[in-house]
Parts: structure tokens; C-alpha cells; sequence
């Protein structure tokens, strides 16, 4: 979901606007906009996280391309939803330049705006289908070779990227509360209709229950696992079985740990999301609403932010390409690398 044009909340259009801000006006964008300094301080904090976004995210990206031949089949959902955190930082570095320069193209922003609500989405869904993944894997060991492949995975993903960018591009279809051919200014509140933000909600709450079921089932059925093996009660042929199950097992945990990052960054946007939508408490104005709007989007980019420092603590072929990341630098910087990183690197280098 996206960092919301909240440019309203914090530029005034003429020099009385130091009154409501008494930090002062920094310079003035287009339209003769002020943009004063506590607006420029969040701005820059976004273009940080955005940058760390991209750059973490793009070493996880190479890590699987570069060991592409040991990449198991929940993994290709792992790369899917690490594009989406690299895309989420390239939209995030665009807003900000455009709340910096305030241009105020109407269509552009609802692109920008609805494309914000397909990556949050993709997100989700992503999220979900690595969990159906391993849902299948324990709850139906004997179908999962036959319903799930690498082509139904991929398959999959392009369904999900197709669908939230359709549903990204509804604004600029119509479903939006301004006449794009009249109206002039293009903020968060006033463009994306109550009805949008509704079923944008839904997108993304109707995979995380799907994933809460899930999670039910598959602690269910491997603490019964797991008792049945405590007890000898499987025989010595499913040996092979009992590893495959605690590999399941540790990619459950990490992937639970994903979610409910995810889950805790979504919460102060939903909540905004709630308060306009209910239009509660009645006295809130549209300003207020977007200041609430700009900090809490800000802890949902850090979602992306957090998702590949996961991936390199649980991920091990993630994790010896950021040693190896870290190793370059410290060679640039004339340091020497610790033994454990030459180790890991040469781990690197011999499966490669």
C-alpha cells in the first residue's frame, strides 16, 4: 500500500502557512507550494528507507539468480515477493520526488496512487501462497508433486502481479471521486473513492485469515507428526520423511515470522484506513487524516525493508551473498574479512 500523496498536510500555498508551521518554509515547488522542514525531514527518511529497500533487496535477488540451480520450489515465491519489496522501494523513491516537486498531473497520480495499492497486495497474496505451499506440502504429502511445480508456481505469481495491477489501474478507469478532466489537484483522500479503499482493505485481509487457517491446520498435523515420531510410532523407511519434515517445519517458522512483521506494519494503516472509511471521530479533517497517513505508511515500507534481513538470517544461500556483500565492502574500505566470512564465501564460491 502505498505512501499516500499527503502533500496537502504539509505544503501551504502562501507565506501565512508559518503560522501553522513554525519550523519554516525550506523552499517553494511548483504551483509556488512551501514545503517547510518537518516535511522535508519525513521526505528524506523515505528516500533512505527506499534506497536500503532497493539495495538489500536486489542482493536477495542476485543471491537467487547467482545459485539459481539449489532454489527449492517455496523459494520462487520468496523471489516473487522480493521483487515486489524491490518495486515497492522504486515507487516509494518516485513519490517523494513528486511531493518534493508537488506536480500535480492528475492521471499520473492515480497511477501512482492505485500502483502503491497493487504491490501492498501482491505482497499478501504472495505471503499466501507460500503458506499454501507448505500447507500442501504437510497436509497432503502424497498430492503436493502433482498440484504444485515450478511452472503452477510461476504460473501463479504472473496471475497475482496481473490481478493487483488491474486492480491498481481502476482509478485511472474511472472509479475514482474527482473528474480527471477538470479537477486539478490530486490527493490520497479526495481521488481514491471510500468503496476503492474497502475492497483494497479486503485484498489484503482476505489473505492473511487464509493464512491464519492455514497456520492452524499445519501446527495441528505437525505436532501430531512430531508426537507419532517421539513415540516410534512411524517406521525406520520414513527417516527420509521425518527430515523433510522438520526442513517444512523451520520454513513454516521463518515464513510465520514474515507475517506477522507484516501483519504489525499493516495495523497503523489500517487503522487510518478505518478512520476515514467510518469517518470517525467526525470532527477529523482531511489534513489530519493525511498526516495520520503519512507516518503510518512509513511503517508499512519498512515491512520491505525488514523482509530481506529475514530472508539473509534463515536463507542460507541469501545470507552468504550479503557476507559476500559485506566482504566487498570491507576490502574497498581496506579491511580484512573475519574468518567465519572467508569461510562463507568460499562455501559461496564452491556451490556456485
Amino acid at each position: 500500500m502505498d505512501c499516500n500523496t499527503t502533500t496537502h498536510q504539509a505544503i501551504v500555498k502562501n507565506d501565512t502557512s508559518l503560522l501553522h508551521y513554525p519550523d519554516g518554509i525550506v523552499y517553494k515547488a511548483y504551483g509556488g507550494y512551501a514545503i517547510t522542514t518537518g516535511f522535508l525531514i519525513v521526505c528524506i527518511s523515505h528516500v533512505i528507507i527506499a534506497t536500503m529497500i532497493i539495495f538489500l533487496n536486489s542482493i536477495v535477488c542476485h543471491a537467487f539468480l547467482k545459485y539459481h540451480h539449489n532454489v527449492d520450489l517455496p523459494e520462487y515465491c520468496v523471489i516473487s515477493l522480493s521483487v515486489t519489496d524491490l518495486v515497492t522501494g522504486v515507487i516509494l523513491l518516485y513519490h517523494v520526488s513528486n511531493m518534493l516537486g508537488n506536480y500535480q498531473i492528475v492521471e499520473e497520480c492515480l497511477v501512482r496512487l492505485g500502483l502503491g495499492q497493487s504491490v501492498g497486495i501482491s505482497s499478501f497474496w504472495h505471503l499466501c501462497i507460500l503458506v499454501l505451499d507448505r500447507y500442501i506440502k504437510i497436509t497432503r504429502p502424497l498430492h503436493y508433486p502433482k498440484w504444485l511445480s515450478k511452472t503452477s508456481i510461476i504460473l501463479i505469481s504472473i496471475s497475482i502481479w496481473v490481478g493487483c495491477i488491474g486492480f491498481g489501474l481502476l482509478p485511472l478507469l474511472g472509479w475514482t471521486t474527482i473528474n480527471i478532466h477538470q479537477d486539478e489537484f490530486c490527493w490520497f483522500f479526495e481521488v481514491l473513492s471510500k468503496e476503492y479503499l474497502t475492497v483494497s482493505m479486503s485484498l489484503a485481509l482476505g489473505p492473511i485469515f487464509a493464512m491464519i487457517y492455514m497456520y492452524a491446520v499445519i501446527f495441528k498435523v505437525a505436532r501430531q507428526q512430531a508426537k507419532a515420531i517421539g513415540n516410534n510410532v512411524l517406521p525406520r523407511h520414513q527417516h527420509a520423511y521425518q527430515s523433510q519434515l522438520r526442513q517444512t517445519i523451520r520454513l513454516v517458522k521463518t515464513v510465520f515470522i514474515m507475517i506477522g512483521v507484516s501483519v504489525l506494519c499493516l495495523i497503523p494503516m489500517a487503522i487510518v484506513y478505518i478512520l476515514h472509511i467510518s469517518d470517525t471521530p467526525k470532527g477529523m479533517t482531511r489534513e489530519q487524516k493525511g498526516k495520520l497517513m503519512m507516518y503510518s505508511s512509513g511503517i508499512v515500507f519498512l515491512n520491505s525493508l525488514i523482509n530481506p534481513i529475514i530472508y539473509a538470517v534463515k536463507i542460507p544461500m541469501v545470507k552468504r551473498q550479503f557476507y559476500k556483500v559485506c566482504c566487498w565492502f570491507k576490502h574497498r574500505r581496506g579491511l580484512r574479512p573475519n574468518v567465519i566470512e572467508i569461510q562463507l564465501t568460499e562455501s559461496a564460491q564452491s556451490t556456485g
